[in-house]
């Protein structure tokens, strides 16, 4: 499951909830491998279909986690991950948004870059505000645990 489940797979303890630390842990390694091999470039959002879990069982899984762990950098990786589920929003559909610059021959004809650049601006502004609303709420989430 890669780094995430090594990251969160420390502690087993039951906790409160109603999801296990274990579950919490199959959860977040299969959100971090996501992370780590198809998370949407920066400057670009993918459609909640392409996360492994619905978002609030992810924010859950993370939650738990966070909450049962006490080695700072684990909960710092904890922290960035629940931040990150802002770029993943429904209704984006089956291709990302936003400026995608990997790939971009940058030696190209300018004029070529400009159009492919350009064509690229499908929605990103509505995008971008809603992932920062999100963003902003998750983080006044985690400044509330």
């Amino acid at each position: 499951m890669g780094i995430f489940s090594s990251l969160f797979g420390g502690n087993k303890k039951q906790s409160d909830s109603s999801m296990s630390v274990e579950r919490a842990t199959e959860i977040a390694g299969a959100y971090g491998d996501v992370l780590e091999n198809n998370a949407p470039v920066p400057g670009t959002f993918a459609d909640t279909s392409k996360l492994p879990y619905p978002k609030p069982i992810i924010k859950q899984a993370l939650t738990l986690l966070l909450k049962s762990n006490t080695d700072i950098q684990v909960k710092d990786h904890i922290k960035t991950a629940y931040l990150f589920l802002a770029d993943w929003q429904e209704g984006i559909g089956s291709t990302n948004v936003g400026l995608d610059l990997t790939g971009m021959d940058i030696s190209a004809d300018p004029m070529q870059l400009v159009e492919k650049i350009t064509s690229q601006d499908n929605g990103i502004e509505k995008w971008q505000t809603i992932a920062n609303e999100e963003r902003q709420q998750l983080k006044t989430e985690l400044d509330n645990l």
